[in-house]
């Protein structure tokens, strides 16, 4: 969002694809019900079972991982306020309420993009600030490097200038 005095960069995930995860996530526990639970195990000590136990841990940690993502996902924004010369980044999840910090220009060590690689698809691009501290915080993605750049580019210009 871009106003006269104001930039901001929303990241967040839908709360409908939050909840998709989440029931997402019952499915692998079809696994653990029909192989243990149904079934009435004579003797748990024995070959067949222990690899039936490894299937049923691993589709519980599918489970626990497709909640855990759900109920973890940032929503996060960044406001670059021109005429007070600062950042504000705000990041909640779906358990943590909102937390804020907030960044003097003069904090702010550089805007910068960063690639990121995906083994079975084409990159994306961050953008993230760099803090006199030492930390970075990312706050937009883009599809296209060139995008990024001359993102970053404005960004550096309205921070630096």
């Amino acid at each position: 969002m871009h106003q006269s005095d104001k930039l901001t960069y929303v990241r967040s995930l839908p709360k409908g694809q939050r909840v998709l995860i989440a029931l997402f996530g019952f499915v692998p526990l079809i696994a653990p019900y029909q192989l243990i639970i149904k079934v009435h195990w004579e003797e748990y000590f024995n070959l067949p079972f222990l690899f039936v136990l490894a299937i049923c841990l691993g589709a519980i940690a599918v489970s626990l991982s497709l909640f855990f993502g759900a109920i973890m996902a940032i929503d996060s924004s960044t406001s670059f306020d021109l005429a007070k010369r600062t950042v504000t980044y705000r990041w909640s999840t779906a358990v943590f309420r909102q937390q804020q910090e907030l960044w003097r220009f003069d904090d702010i060590k550089d805007i910068a993009v960063e690639e990121k690689e995906w083994s079975d698809g084409p990159p994306y691009y961050l953008l993230v600030i760099l803090l006199n501290e030492g930390r970075r915080v990312s706050f937009a993605k883009y599809d296209k490097k060139e995008e990024a750049n001359v993102e970053s580019m404005k960004l550096r210009h309205l921070v630096k200038g």
